[in-house]
C-alpha cells in the first residue's frame, strides 16, 4: 500500500509561523499599534528568509535552524518582558549565564501560553525527520531577490541612528528593527557618543555637602549601611491585616533618625549593582547597560575616595558569589578597600540563591567588629530577592486567601523576614559596642513588586484601593539613624538615589568642591527631582508635585503625568521643561561615564 504523505512548501510553513509568533509577542507587549510596527515586521521576517533561501546548500536544515533562533528569541523576549515591563538589551543577553542564580524567578513568570513560541519546533522536526511531509521549494527564483532585500535592510538601518531609544523603537517599528537598533547601539554606537558639550557635565561641577542644616551632626562616626534588597516605601508602618510589617524598622524611626519617605530609585539594568553605583557616585545610571560590566576599569571619583581622604577604610559584605555583576573587579576602581563575599562567610543557610539573611547579619557582626576605624562598611541583603522564597517554618504572616501563592503575599512574608533579622542585627551591634558611636542607614535599592506585572498590578491596586502605579513602586526608604542626636524627622522632599551621596556628605561634615554632583543635599533643598530610565522611558520625572512619564512612542504629546496627592490626570505640557532637565542630566551622566570624563575633571 502506498505511504501518503503531505506536500508542503517549508519556506512558506515558517513565515507564517513567524508573523504569527511576533503578533503574539505584539499582543503581550504593546498596547497602541502602528501601521510601521506591522510593515517593519512584515519585511524583516521577508528578508531574513528570503536571503536563506539564496544561500547553498542544505536548505532544509538552515531554514529550521534560522527559524529555532528566532523562536527562542522571541520566548526570551516574551518571558523578559513579563518580568521587567520592557525589551531585553543584547547585553541582557550575553548575561544570560547569570540566569541560573534566579531560575525560580524565571520559572515563576514563566506562563504555559509563552511555550506557544516553541512548542511548534518538536512536532516540525519530528515530521521533517521522520519524512511525513514531503517539503517542496519554488524553483522560480528570482534574481532581484537580493537587490530587493538589500534596500529594504539600508531603509530599515537608515532609521536607527535617528531614534531616541531601544522601547521607542520597539513600539514604532518591532521586534526586528529593535534588536538591529540595541546591537548597532551597544556595538558600533559605543564608539560613537559625541555629544554637545553645552549639555555634558556643565553646571554638574558643584559643592558637596556645603554647610547646611545637620552639618556634622555624625561628624567621625563609623558608618554602617544597609542596602535593602527590593524594599518599598508603603511596607513602613504599614499593617497588614493588623500585623506590623517592619516593627524593627518602625522602631528605629521614633527616635534619633531622619526620615525620607519620598526618595526613589534610579537603577538601569544593574538594579542592585546600579543602586550602589548611583549612591556611591551621585551620579546616573546608564540605562540599558551596567555600569559594573561595562567600564569596571574607569576612573572614577566615589564617596569611598573622598572618605579615604578622611582616613575612613571601606568594606562591601554580601552573601553572595563575588563576580556576580562584576564586583570584585569594579569595586577597587570605586576606592573600596575590602569585599568580603559568600566565599567569606560560613555557609550554615542558603536561602533562593544566596545566604540567608539571618546568618549574613550574624556574621557580620563579627567582621564588622573587626575593621579598623573610623569605617564604611555596606552590608547588602538578599533574602528578600525576587521570587520571595521563603521556608514555610519562617513564614510569620497570616494571609489573606486571596493573597496566598501570589508574588504579593511571598513578597510580605521575605520583607517580614529581613526585618526580623535586622532586628537581630541591630542587638548584635550594640552588644558590641558598635551602636552608640554610629551612623546606621538604610535604604531599598529598588522596587520588588513592579505594575508591569499583570498580577501585581491587578493584586496591588485592588489592595490599596487605587491603581496601582510607577509613582508607588519606585518609591523606597532612606533612613540616617544617628544614634543619641535626638533628631526625630520625617522629611517628605522628593529625592533619588544619586542626593544619598550629597546628603550623607552634610551630615558627616565634610566639604568637597573637586567632584561631580548630579544630586543634592536634601536636608537643604527647596525642590525634589527625579530623573528617571529603564524602567519607565528616559525623559519621565518626578517632582514634589507630579509625576511625568514619558509615552513609549517617543511623542510627547502621547506621555501621561498626574498629581501625586489627588492621582488626577494634569496636562503634560506643564511637564515640558522637567522633561527637558531629566534628559539633560541623564545624558551628562552618561557622557562623563561612556568618555571615562571623571578624570580630566578631578585632576
Amino acid at each position: 500500500m502506498k505511504q501518503h504523505r503531505f506536500k508542503l512548501d517549508l519556506l512558506f510553513l515558517i513565515f507564517v509561523l513567524t508573523i504569527a509568533k511576533i503578533i503574539f509577542l505584539y499582543h503581550y507587549t504593546i498596547d497602541n499599534f502602528e501601521t510601521s510596527l506591522y510593515l517593519n515586521s512584515f519585511l524583516g521576517v521577508f528578508v531574513i528568509y528570503a536571503l536563506a533561501n539564496k544561500l547553498k546548500g542544505k536548505k532544509i536544515k538552515l531554514l529550521l535552524r534560522i527559524y529555532t533562533i528566532i523562536s527562542v528569541l522571541l520566548f526570551l523576549d516574551l518571558l523578559y518582558f513579563d518580568y521587567f515591563g520592557f525589551m531585553p538589551s543584547v547585553t541582557d543577553l550575553m548575561f544570560i549565564g547569570q540566569v541560573g542564580t534566579v531560575k525560580r524567578s524565571v520559572i515563576r513568570v514563566l506562563k504555559p501560553m509563552y511555550l506557544v513560541m516553541l512548542i511548534d519546533l518538536i512536532p516540525l522536526y519530528y515530521f521533517i525527520k521522520f519524512k511525513k511531509v514531503k517539503l517542496k521549494f519554488n524553483k522560480e527564483d528570482s534574481s532581484l531577490t537580493v537587490p530587493i532585500c538589500l534596500i529594504v535592510i539600508i531603509l530599515m538601518v537608515m532609521v536607527l541612528p535617528s531614534s531616541e531609544n531601544g522601547t521607542f523603537v520597539f513600539n514604532r517599528y518591532g521586534v526586528f528593527s529593535y534588536h538591529m537598533y540595541d546591537f548597532y547601539d551597544n556595538t558600533i554606537g559605543n564608539f560613537d557618543k559625541e555629544v554637545d558639550k553645552k549639555i555634558t557635565y556643565q553646571g554638574y561641577v558643584n559643592g558637596i555637602g556645603k554647610e547646611g542644616k545637620y552639618f556634622g551632626v555624625a561628624e567621625n562616626r563609623n558608618i554602617i549601611v544597609i542596602q535593602l534588597e527590593s524594599f518599598q516605601n508603603f511596607l513602613i508602618n504599614h499593617y497588614y491585616r493588623g500585623q506590623e510589617l517592619t516593627p524593627n524598622l518602625n522602631r528605629i524611626l521614633r527616635k534619633d533618625s531622619l526620615y525620607f519617605d519620598r526618595f526613589y530609585q534610579q537603577v538601569g539594568t544593574g538594579n542592585t549593582s546600579d543602586c550602589e553605583f548611583i549612591t556611591s557616585n551621585s551620579m546616573h545610571s546608564l540605562g540599558r547597560k551596567s555600569i559594573f560590566k561595562e567600564y569596571p576599569e574607569n576612573s572614577f571619583y566615589s564617596l569611598y575616595n573622598i572618605l579615604d581622604k578622611k582616613g575612613y577604610s571601606t568594606t562591601i559584605l554580601h552573601g553572595y558569589e563575588s563576580d556576580f555583576w562584576n564586583r570584585e573587579e569594579i569595586y577597587p576602581s570605586l576606592g573600596i578597600d575590602k569585599f568580603i563575599s559568600l566565599k567569606n562567610f560560613e555557609k550554615k543557610e542558603m536561602i533562593s540563591f544566596g545566604l540567608s539573611d539571618e546568618v549574613f547579619f550574624d556574621q557580620s557582626v563579627k567582621y564588622i567588629k573587626e575593621l579598623k576605624e573610623p569605617y564604611y562598611a555596606k552590608l547588602i541583603t538578599l533574602t528578600s530577592h525576587h521570587p520571595y522564597v521563603l521556608p514555610e517554618s519562617e513564614k510569620e504572616l497570616i494571609l489573606a486567601d486571596e493573597h496566598k501563592e501570589t508574588l504579593f503575599g511571598d513578597y510580605l512574608q521575605t520583607i517580614h523576614y529581613t526585618d526580623k533579622q535586622l532586628g537581630k542585627f541591630i542587638e548584635g551591634i550594640k552588644r558590641k559596642g558598635l551602636y552608640e558611636n554610629s551612623l546606621i542607614i538604610f535604604y531599598g535599592d529598588h522596587a520588588g513588586l513592579y505594575p508591569s506585572n499583570e498580577e501585581n498590578k491587578k493584586v496591588l491596586s485592588e489592595y490599596f484601593g487605587y491603581e496601582y502605579n510607577y509613582d508607588e513602586a519606585m518609591n523606597i526608604p532612606l533612613i540616617y539613624h544617628i544614634p543619641g542626636s535626638n533628631i526625630k524627622e520625617k522629611n517628605s522632599i522628593v529625592g533619588g538615589q544619586i542626593d544619598y551621596m550629597p546628603t550623607l556628605l552634610n551630615l558627616l561634615g565634610i566639604v568637597e568642591d573637586k567632584g561631580i554632583l548630579f544630586g543634592q543635599d536634601l536636608n537643604n533643598s527647596n525642590n525634589g527631582f527625579v530623573a528617571n530610565q529603564y524602567y519607565i522611558p528616559e525623559g519621565s520625572f518626578i517632582d514634589d508635585e507630579k509625576m511625568f512619564i514619558m509615552s513609549e512612542d517617543g511623542i510627547f504629546e502621547n506621555s501621561k503625568a498626574w498629581d501625586l496627592k489627588t492621582r488626577k490626570p494634569i496636562d503634560i505640557h506643564k511637564c515640558k521643561e522637567g522633561y527637558e532637565k531629566a534628559l539633560e542630566q541623564i545624558e551628562a551622566s552618561k557622557y562623563i561615564i561612556t568618555n571615562n570624563e571623571i578624570k580630566n575633571i578631578i585632576k
